[in-house]
């Protein structure tokens, strides 16, 4: 002990320069050479006694191996000795450093992957122009329901929202494009003259639409995408003033858009043709998109008062044909729009991972702690050369700041592996998605988390590995010796933190994934095994007159079902799970007074094969037929969810109505009832359907449904080969089976839950990993407390008790704190969830029995080898 304390006061001489180097070092190689012979005496070979040593007091004796610098130097020079030194100690110990990197890497790489997303999809401004002005303008009745608007809405607006800004109507469709090898099918945007000033876009060749050109009547003109000119064109400089046939019409090119342009939709299509409206009928159908551009000033409120001051006028006009008095005209900001009901599951998964990378951070620092235990001695050298606790913390922060640097340049580049892999399975609902990128703004997030992360695991770790007390660890105190209580009670803290972390992830996870389940198992009231989809336009100009569509949909209906492998073959104006279009009707037995609005249902044209192509059953009545065509009465079959609506306890059967507030046709007769479908998508309600044959309700657009005897995707040539032998100038259009009909209305709930799903993994892993390491420290810290006691008659199980109660009670802990912190957060899941609520039970239940389980297995190896501590070897150092 003297000589000890004479190392002491001589290391305090070198600091304050009254020895030389030289001296420190002949009295470290003194000290390490009794160290040796202690060890010998104590039964330890020459060589593990002389690395005991060497480990206690330094590599061989020489002070800068320890990170000292005995002759000082200014802050700079000791900033580079702390980067050199902790970078020695990093290679010195692989196994942690790459522990702690990978923890880090996870945390932030997650983190940054998820915020690309987020950022590119509801931060990144829209590229437009002064994008804040822009709006897009629905038409409401309630507030839960708003709709499209129709021709003699958007001319009425049109005419009076000039005073304030302009306005664009829009139209998404594909087009049959002509004149190549082979007719093909793109996709189209019909917008009308205003649409690009409205966006502030000029094309980067050629011109935009001009006032007039949208009149009926006035020359076709188109405007094409940069990669249409490319693919399509080969880039040719003299397109401008070509002629594209699109659908049977001449459409000349007046310009090439720039090739970053981004349409405000969900996707960009390839072409711009001009929307000639016609003057309409009636305030139908509602199936336009309306932006519109406020002028600099106007405010957004000012822009939604001009708009309900548009209104009355419009409806009074046209309240013959769709009287509606609680309807108005609404704007949303246009990004709003565009983004949609998006949001929540985006700042859900974000408050996710930002609970991994706090677990990451949380793990580090339990790490940290863990390895304090090996560094005393160190420590308390640099104490007694004269270190202040600030200088001692800082050597600590700066080796925990490399570790956070290697930890998010790791994370960085998992994050450019996420990106893809996040933009690979998300579904095609989710818009913006060509707006995710890493770039600048992603990269300042991965550099903000590596400074979170760097200051939650390695700050308060640096504090508390701070000792002042020079006399136990200069006196080789080491493996076995009770832990200072302060790192004790933090360790313990970090542990119960993890568990109240994952527990609300492993919830949400669990949650979701129950809610994935569930939409998994409802009935969409058709059978879609082998069933076969793709869209039929026909071309006004082809089919100028409605019988000649009809002719060729029946020539069609009549050949398809011949081909080989073919069970059955329907058409269908609209397709299940993909939403139907919407018709007004007015029942005989109960009309709708006068100035009020019709009811509403989905309306869809079959061919009568339609029920039994799909599986669709018969409950009442009977299917249509093929003597139900043009010459014969209207009839139609209605849905279960209709007929339960609107003829309670009576028969539907032979009822009357009236669609489309067309008040001198003829009445439609009820022939049959058949079961409920989902018709928009599997998790919203069953609604009222009513399905007219196609030859009484003509439509140039079609879908046409197959079922197959084999693979559906095999007959897409043989079906393709007979529809041009009918038609060679047409193109078949969005073909798919049934099954991705399904899988899309699946996949936002499927995304949740199998990203939450990763992350509560991580989160599980992260603290099984970390009440491990806290036990199994503690076991160690503790060997010889374990020995004495099994010295004086504890059995084996008294002493796996006593380790696994330690680390059960602190699972419990922290599984207490997360349940209260999941009831608080779940109910931000309510909206995401189907048919589960954000309390279920069996999944808080479920959860907490998951974590506890782990908790004990994680114990239960620690535990094992505390109670095979021997006694002898545990007390020999006493």
């Amino acid at each position: 002990m003297t000589r000890l304390k004479k190392l002491a006061a001589r290391l305090r001489a070198v600091w304050n320069g009254e020895a030389v180097h030289q001296d420190i070092d002949e009295e470290l190689r003194i000290h390490i050479r009794m160290r040796t012979e202690e060890n010998i005496a104590r039964g330890m070979s020459p060589e593990d006694a002389r690395r005991d040593a060497e480990q206690r007091f330094g590599n061989s004796g020489h002070i800068k191996d320890l990170g000292w610098d005995v002759r000082g130097g200014g802050w700079l020079e000791t900033f580079w000795q702390d980067i050199r030194y902790g970078s020695r100690m990093l290679r010195k110990h692989p196994g942690f450093s790459l522990m702690a990197v990978v923890t880090l890497a996870l945390g932030i790489g997650a983190n940054t992957a998820i915020f690309s997303i987020v950022n590119g999809v509801l931060l990144r401004p829209l590229p437009y122009p002064e994008p804040d002005q822009l709006d897009t303008v629905f038409q409401q009745n309630s507030p839960t329901n708003r709709f499209g608007i129709s021709v003699a809405d958007f001319q009425g607006i049109e005419k009076e929202y000039q005073k304030i800004g302009s306005v664009a109507a829009l139209s998404n469709r594909a087009v049959t494009l002509t004149g190549g090898e082979h007719p093909e099918q793109v996709k189209a945007t019909f917008a009308t003259a205003a649409f690009f000033q409205t966006l502030g876009i000029t094309p980067a060749r050629g011109r935009a639409f001009v006032p007039g050109e949208d009149r009926p009547g006035a020359d076709p003109v188109v405007v094409i995408s940069h990669g249409f000119w490319q693919s399509h064109l080969a880039g040719n400089t003299e397109t401008i003033g070509r002629r594209l046939m699109l659908d049977g019409i001449g459409y000349t090119v007046i310009g090439i858009l720039p090739p970053d342009f981004v349409a405000p939709s969900r996707t960009t299509p390839d072409l711009w043709p001009i929307l000639q409206l016609q003057p309409p009928k009636r305030r139908g159908p509602f199936t336009l998109r309306v932006i519109a551009r406020r002028n600099n000033g106007v405010s957004w409120q000012q822009g939604q008062e001009e708009l309900q001051r548009i209104a009355p006028g419009v409806f009074a006009q046209w309240a013959n044909t769709y009287p509606d008095p609680n309807a108005t005209y609404v704007s949303t900001p246009l990004k709003q729009a565009l983004i949609g009901d998006i949001r929540p599951t985006l700042l859900v998964l974000f408050g996710a991972v930002g609970c991994v990378l706090l677990l990451a951070s949380v793990n580090v620092a339990n790490l940290l702690l863990a390895r304090a235990s090996t560094r005393q001695q160190e420590i308390a050298i640099r104490a007694a050369l004269g270190a202040g606790r600030l200088r001692l913390v800082r050597q600590l922060f700066t080796e925990s700041m490399l570790l956070a640097l290697l930890g998010g340049a790791a994370g960085l580049l998992l994050a450019v592996w996420g990106v893809d892999m996040l933009l690979a399975l998300s579904p095609e609902t989710i818009p913006r998605m060509d707006q995710v990128r890493v770039d600048g703004s992603v990269l300042g997030f991965a550099a903000l988390g590596t400074v979170v992360s760097c200051l939650v695991f390695g700050l308060v770790p640096a504090l508390y590995n701070v000792n002042p007390d020079l006399g136990e660890p200069l006196k080789g105190g080491g493996r076995g010796s009770a832990e200072v209580p302060g790192r004790r009670r933090l360790r313990d803290l970090l542990v119960i933190m993890e568990f109240a972390l994952a527990l609300p992830l492993l919830v949400g996870a669990g949650l979701m994934i129950n809610s994935f389940v569930r939409l998994q198992q409802v009935k969409p009231g058709f059978d879609p095994d082998r069933l076969l989809t793709m869209q039929l336009p026909l071309a006004a100009q082809k089919y100028p007159e409605t019988q000649q569509a009809i002719n060729f949909q029946k020539e069609l209906i009549r050949r398809i079902p011949t081909l080989p492998g073919i069970q059955s073959a329907s058409l269908s104006t609209d397709l299940p799970l993909e939403g139907g279009h919407t018709n007004n009707f007015n029942l005989e037995i109960r009309p709708t007074p006068p100035g009020t609005p019709e009811d509403v249902a989905e309306f869809f044209a079959v061919s009568p094969e339609y029920f039994r192509t799909l599986g669709i059953p018969l409950l009442k009545g009977r299917y249509l037929t093929d003597h139900d065509d043009e010459n014969a009465p209207p009839v139609m079959v209605v849905s279960e969810a209709m007929a339960r609506r609107y003829f309670p306890g009576q028969d539907p059967i032979g009822m009357r109505l009236k669609t489309g507030g067309c008040t001198e046709c003829d009445w439609t007769t009820i022939v049959g009832v058949v079961g409920d479908v989902k018709n928009d998508e599997l998790n919203t309600e069953d609604d009222s359907a009513m399905y007219c044959p196609f030859t009484q309700e003509p439509s140039r657009t079609i879908n046409l449904i197959l079922r197959t005897e084999g693979d559906p995707a095999n007959f897409v040539a043989t079906v393709r080969r007979e529809v041009n032998s009918i038609d060679p100038d047409l193109a078949l259009a969005n073909i798919k089976t049934m099954d991705q009909l399904m899988s899309k209305s699946l996949g936002q709930s499927r995304y949740r839950g199998v990203l939450l799903g990763i992350f509560a993994t991580v989160a599980l892993i992260l603290a099984a990993v970390g009440i491990y390491g806290v036990i199994a420290y503690a076991v160690s810290q503790r060997t010889r407390e374990i020995g004495i006691r099994i010295a004086l008659g504890a059995r084996r199980w008294d002493i796996f008790r006593m380790v696994v109660g330690h680390g059960l009670i602190l699972s419990l802990i922290g599984v207490g704190i997360g349940v209260t912190a999941s009831l608080l957060l779940t109910r931000y899941l309510a909206s995401l969830l189907f048919a589960v609520s954000s309390t279920d039970p069996a999944t808080f239940t479920s959860v907490v029995l998951l974590l506890i389980t782990v908790a004990l297995l994680a114990c239960s190896i620690p535990a094992r080898r505390a109670t095979r501590v021997d006694p002898m070897n545990a007390l020999r150092h006493e």
